[in-house]
């Protein structure tokens, strides 16, 4: 899952919801110089990744993929999410996406101190662009996808799976994301209450 996604699954409690952020770029094991929720959340983030990336839905979804592009689809699947879950926000939250985007740019301002510096440069980037707004629009989707691409040996293959899913596609699965999406809230609430319960 992407940015949108993995703040979204965690947004009644800030401190996760940092943590849930900043998990990709947090190494190792051993989260001692974080505080207790922030390491909490940076745990929930590989669990949510864990769980999307296993998922029959996304498996199936994978395999639709040519076979020189299948290991970079999982890329284009989560911007895919996130453009998807942007446009169905008001449908699934009360308060709006725009209203969400202020508060995530006041959780991430005042938690700054823990932001990985190898990160600190995109979520500066996140809240100057209001970027989940963004996210509604597909060219907003390609800009990002080409910005990854630009990083990878063979990033044109990602473009390649972007081209496809709009070919295939036209819009997001939408009553299979909706189903995703509702097992991934009831899997990071559990996930959450049971890891509080222990603490």
């Amino acid at each position: 899952m992407n940015y949108l996604a993995h703040a979204a699954l965690s947004y009644q409690y800030p401190e996760i919801t940092i943590g849930n952020l900043i998990g990709e770029h947090i190494r190792g094991r051993h989260f001692d110089h974080l505080p207790n929720d922030i390491a909490l959340g940076v745990q929930l983030h590989r669990q949510i990744d864990s769980v999307f990336d296993n998922l029959p839905a996304i498996i199936n979804l994978r395999q639709e993929f040519a076979q020189g592009r299948r290991r970079f689809s999982g890329i284009i699947i989560d911007f895919w999410f996130d453009h998807w879950l942007a446009n169905n926000w008001d449908n699934q939250f009360d308060q709006s996406l725009e209203q969400f985007q202020q508060t995530i740019n006041h959780w991430i301002t005042d938690h700054w101190q823990w932001v990985p510096d190898s990160q600190k440069r995109f979520l500066n980037y996140l809240m100057s662009q209001d970027l989940f707004l963004k996210y509604r629009s597909m060219s907003q989707i390609t800009h990002n996808v080409s910005l990854v691409a630009k990083r990878l040996k063979r990033g044109e293959k990602l473009h390649e799976c972007l081209e496809q899913i709009k070919t295939d596609y036209k819009q997001p699965p939408h009553d299979v994301f909706l189903e995703i999406f509702s097992d991934m809230q009831t899997m990071t609430q559990t996930y959450i209450r049971h890891h509080n319960a222990i603490e």
